[in-house]
Order: C-alpha cells, then sequence, then structure tokens
C-alpha cells in the first residue's frame, strides 16, 4: 500500500514538474517582439555608433533579432544610425526601399 501511494506521488510530481516547465517555456516564448510594424519593442541601447544597425526604417541594437512577417515585403525609409545619448537613432537618407 504504501508502495501505491510513492508512486502514485512520483507521478504526480513528474506531472506537476512537467506543467510548470511548459508553463514557464510559454512565458518565454510569448514575450513581446523586435517587429517591423512596432519598434518600440527593440533594444535601441548603444554606446558607440557601430552598435546600431538600420532595420526597415528604423535603427536597432546590432544584436537585436527584428522579425518580419511571412510574406510582408514593406516599403520604407532607408536611415543611416548613430548613438545619441546611449540610444540608437535613425537619420533618415531621402531614400526608399521597396
Amino acid at each position: 500500500m504504501k508502495k501505491t501511494y510513492w508512486m502514485v506521488g512520483i507521478v504526480v510530481f513528474i506531472i506537476a514538474s512537467a506543467l510548470v516547465y511548459f508553463y514557464y517555456y510559454s512565458q518565454q516564448t510569448n514575450k513581446t517582439k523586435c517587429e517591423f510594424m512596432n519598434s518600440e519593442n527593440c533594444d535601441k541601447s548603444c554606446k558607440i555608433d557601430a552598435d546600431c544597425k538600420p532595420s526597415f526604417g528604423f535603427c536597432a541594437n546590432i544584436n537585436e533579432e527584428v522579425y518580419l512577417p511571412t510574406n510582408v515585403f514593406p516599403a520604407y525609409e532607408i536611415v543611416t544610425c548613430k548613438c545619441e545619448n546611449n540610444k540608437c537613432v535613425g537619420i533618415p537618407t531621402g531614400r526608399a526601399a521597396i
């Protein structure tokens, strides 16, 4: 009888651990992404100009991955990037990418 309780306890513990893991994993993957249409979620921190990269009309940190939805071909203004007050800033060039 005690052996059955132990086995049930272990199975419940494993299932509970799996549920906690999957909940934590889903919270991590649902974080706001740096997206083409929502640049406010992007990391724009920098120390020097080389820390910034142009991406779809705005500037982001060189390590930031900018997501573009599938089958979307954006038209955007080309910018050059520089670091001002520890933030990547885009300077419009007057040219557009289509």
